[in-house]
């Protein structure tokens, strides 16, 4: 698998390993005990994978300054991340959940993006025979497979995603832009879109004015949006606040780098959005242009 470019895609978004599985494992929804529910407590999966997205801003920060500079990375030089998934998977010795399994996932592709093809294949495949039955272990089938190139790979990926739809939202806890909570709690009885977007992403932007139309012709009717950046530099309220002023994005916005809501929803390719209805199942993904319209009037009208 030489050049692959999925390497280059991998790279290039904060805690892309951790995007897989996190929302089967995190599938409960706390019950509310006020419009703003206390954060749930820390489970298990969710500490795992907080730690897995520390080592992962180290791996993403090296591999694309090696991009830049147009060398690969080497071993050597990753190999205090590589230790640092190694102990991970000590501390962790004899779990088979999907956490776990994704720690598993960072260290195959990271022997890919080392050069170590063999070794990459070795440690994906017995990645699928440890952790059967898991979107990881999915995943990592379509990595063996993606020879064919990234394109195939996020065809596949997104295949993974649509297993979503038609189960409960993950929970998630986040702060927008203001430091106001969100929650699916919070928006429980109320029909929403979680519309994960960067500035870097043409297709996000020029999408915008349908969902700004979406949003203006049903707001009043229990449609929300909650609008998650994606930007790894953008994590600046003034920046980002004029950039929303600029292009008119009204509803509530918040940071999805440093915290686990990406991860529950599984986003690497952008755009991608989950439109969630008033009883919190996900009802549809990565609805664009007409489609979004059809299927937030039917979602509003079915109260």
């Amino acid at each position: 698998m030489k050049n692959n470019p999925l390497l280059v895609v991998a790279a290039v978004g904060v805690g892309w390993v951790a995007t897989l599985c996190l929302a089967r494992a995190q599938n409960g929804v706390v019950s509310p005990t006020s419009a703003a529910a206390l954060p749930a407590p820390m489970s298990a999966s969710d500490d795992i994978l907080l730690k897995l997205l520390a080592v992962e801003k180290n791996l993403q920060t090296k591999i694309q300054d090696d991009i830049k500079n147009g060398r690969r990375s080497t071993e050597k030089e990753l190999a205090p991340e590589v230790r640092a998934l190694d102990a991970l998977l000590a501390a962790h010795k004899g779990v088979k959940n999907d956490a776990l399994a994704q720690v598993a996932m960072a260290k195959g592709i990271l022997s890919f993006d080392c050069g170590e093809e063999d070794l990459g294949n070795q440690l994906l495949k017995q990645l699928i025979k440890d952790y059967p039955g898991t979107f990881t272990a999915q995943d990592a089938a379509a990595f063996i497979k993606s020879e064919k190139g990234a394109a195939n790979y996020v065809a596949e990926f997104n295949a993974i995603r649509r297993q979503m739809v038609g189960q409960t939202v993950p929970d998630f806890q986040v702060n927008d832009i203001d430091g106001l909570p969100h929650s699916a709690v919070n928006y429980r009885g109320k029909v929403v879109l979680l519309d994960f977007w960067s500035t870097a992403c043409v297709p996000c932007i020029v999408e915008m004015p349908n969902v700004q139309k979406v949003y203006a012709k049903y707001q009043g009717q229990g449609f929300e949006v909650l609008g998650v950046d994606e930007d790894n530099d953008m994590n600046d309220k003034v920046k980002l606040t004029a950039f929303l002023k600029t292009h008119n994005m009204s509803w509530s916005e918040c940071y999805g780098g440093d915290s686990l809501i990406s991860q529950k929803f599984h986003i690497m390719p952008l755009p991608a959005n989950y439109l969630v209805d008033r009883d919190g199942t996900i009802i549809g993904m990565d609805l664009l242009g007409k489609d979004l319209d059809v299927a937030v009037a039917k979602a509003v009208a079915a109260k």
